[in-house]
């Protein structure tokens, strides 16, 4: 099937990647079948998704004019050393289960992966159902998402001082104002889209109610969105999409509000990367923290990725490595990355000493792993020092991410 143009077909348009938009009902009918067997959804709960995801955002891998597999685009960025690196997720990627086994799965990846570098899109992002599949196209582990439990009777920050107010949609461009500033701190943190700010307010077919922390100019300080999910025992876990802040002050007010629910609350519930800020202005370790997943990363552009990323301001370093990349030969070879004010130019050269499998870059681009432990589990290899400088380049805060998607 080519990939170039925009040929009609059975079910509509293709795409640049050889995959097929979604344009009629018949097609999305089988889009929420495919939903449906792959995650054991509702027919309420995969339409009420269907709708949020948008179908111009649906794609289809087509054979003999049938829909085979789907997967959906997510637009939005990664925040990667202060900067928003453009990227498009991946999610409700699925098979027709008659049709499993047959390599639709990795066709419909290999052709969007490959119609993402032709559109100029620095990175793709993902949680894997199966790491094969996506190791399989150059998706690589790039930092981790984690569930934190904490005590409400364990949280001893304590302090009413400034009332909070309640949100609603007049309050959302500061919200998300405030939501940049904090994630822009944190390696890893996604710079959303639509689709993603829809699920800070309703997840999972719960609604989840925003307070803010206003400054005497109006200003957003920090703001938590919770749900109060109530249990068989008549009392509450307290379930937090968000909690953000841009000071300590605001921080600490933030947590002593969620500890005034221990009245009728068991805990609360926050997920995102292993050093969420909260966590740290709790004065005793009384919680559990679990890893949920890892999330995988594709460095589907390899010059744009490593351009707009950002970089520590006070290094002046030069770094080249040889990119060794199966599916997309533009981001194969030797490249030279130097960085200067906290930005870095991207080139070409004749040669470099050490050699990055294209899966590797991910988890060096975000911070996950260094040179050297991306040698050891053979995803690059160089000489000692010449590692040493490309860790110098990419060092940065651990990766963070505060939402599955």
């Amino acid at each position: 099937m080519s990939r170039q143009g925009a040929n009609l077909t059975a079910t509509g348009v293709l795409t640049p990647s050889g995959l097929a938009e979604v344009s009629s009902e018949a097609v999305l009918a089988d889009v929420a079948r495919m939903i449906r067997h792959a995650f054991a959804g509702t027919p309420e709960g995969v339409a009420d998704w269907l709708r949020v995801a948008g179908r111009e955002n649906l794609r289809v891998r087509l054979e003999s004019g049938r829909a085979v597999a789907t997967l959906l685009r997510v637009p939005m960025g990664m925040f990667l050393g202060g900067a928003s690196v453009p990227m498009v997720g991946v999610a409700g990627v699925a098979v027709a289960p008659e049709d499993r086994g047959r390599g639709h799965g990795k066709s419909l990846m290999t052709e969007f992966v490959r119609g993402l570098h032709d559109e100029g899109v620095a990175i793709s992002g993902l949680f894997a159902s199966t790491q094969t599949l996506y190791r399989g196209v150059g998706y690589e582990q790039a930092g981790v998402w984690c569930e934190h439990v904490v005590p409400l009777n364990r949280i001893d920050v304590r302090g009413h001082g400034q009332p909070l107010v309640p949100l609603d949609d007049s309050d959302m461009p500061a919200v998300r104002e405030c939501y940049t500033r904090f994630a822009r701190m944190q390696n890893g943190m996604l710079d959303r889209g639509p689709y993603i700010w829809a699920r800070v307010r309703k997840f999972r077919e719960k609604e989840y109610h925003g307070f803010g922390l206003r400054s005497a100019s109006g200003s957003l300080l920090g703001y938590v969105f919770l749900h109060q999910d109530r249990q068989p025992d008549g009392r509450q876990r307290i379930l937090l999409t968000d909690l953000v802040f841009s000071d300590l002050a605001a921080g600490r007010r933030l947590l002593a509000f969620l500890a005034d629910y221990e009245m009728m609350g068991h805990d609360m519930v926050l997920c995102g990367g292993p050093t969420h800020p909260a966590l740290f202005l709790l004065n005793q370790q009384r919680f559990q923290t679990t890893v949920r997943e890892r999330w995988f990363v594709r460095v589907t552009h390899v010059q744009r990725a490593l351009a707009a990323r950002g970089y520590a301001p006070g290094i002046e370093s030069d770094c080249e490595f040889e990119i060794d990349d199966p599916l997309i030969e533009r981001n194969r070879g030797p490249w030279a990355v130097r960085v200067r004010d906290g930005r870095a130019s991207v080139e070409r050269v004749d040669r470099a000493v050490c050699v990055l499998d294209i899966r590797g870059v991910a988890p060096l681009l975000t911070g996950w792993m260094s040179p050297e432990q991306l040698r050891l589990v053979g995803l690059a290899s160089g000489e000692d020092a010449a590692l040493a400088r490309i860790g110098t380049v990419f060092s940065g805060a651990t990766p963070a991410m505060t939402e599955m998607f």
